[in-house]
């Protein structure tokens, strides 16, 4: 757990790129400004909100602002499949990726090894859930030749531990393409080659 002042710093170091200053390409422009930045109410944050305040038999996996930005991506990725951990607590956060897409199935995968049989065909884009910066370490670079290039990962746990730090610092520089974004504790990788490799720390914590 970070002490106030660690985050005051960390917050200081990376406020030049909440609203995309410093940042050349465009398209990471749009995604920092209109994804991960944008303070718009979607249409569907009421009603989930709502309901998630009723509860359920499951505890949501991640914060409301994470689910939120799952919302966001999705309907800025528009998948035909959504791939997510099989857990209870993700099951709340496909609620916001199916809000945020309706055309998209979900598909849950127990281990690193179930997403290559799930994958759909090339053709069409996916959204990646990952729980832990390991798994997606171990899978992504060696899967990334099948994913659609509108395909992004979604990793929570970036700064979890040690092993996750450093795994998220090795997952940056093994994948091929770009933009990746650093949400410091979650982080989006988008697969599309055409874009230079380029790796951004924005100033919007999750």
């Amino acid at each position: 757990m970070l002490s106030a002042v660690a985050v005051w710093w960390a917050r200081c170091a990376r406020k030049p790129r909440c609203l995309g200053f410093g940042i050349q390409s465009p398209f990471a422009v749009g995604v920092q400004r209109d994804v991960i930045g944008t303070r718009l109410p979607y249409y569907a944050y009421e009603a989930l909100h709502s309901e998630r305040r009723q509860g359920g038999a499951a505890v949501p996996a991640h914060s409301e602002a994470v689910d939120r930005l799952l919302l966001r991506v999705a309907n800025f990725v528009q998948p035909r499949v959504v791939l997510l951990p099989d857990a209870g607590g993700w099951k709340w956060s496909g609620k916001y990726m199916a809000a945020g897409c309706r055309r998209a199935g979900q598909r849950s995968y127990r281990t690193e090894e179930d997403l290559a049989q799930l994958l759909p065909n090339a053709a069409d884009p996916v959204l990646l859930c990952f729980r832990d910066c390991v798994g997606a370490l171990r899978w992504l670079p060696q899967w990334q030749d099948r994913l659609h290039p509108g395909s992004v990962a979604f990793i929570v746990g970036l700064r979890r531990n040690r092993e996750a730090r450093r795994a998220w610092q090795a997952l940056s520089q093994a994948v091929e393409g770009g933009p990746l974004f650093d949400l410091y504790d979650v982080g989006l990788v988008f697969c599309d080659r055409q874009f230079s490799h380029q790796l951004y720390k924005t100033e919007v914590f999750l």
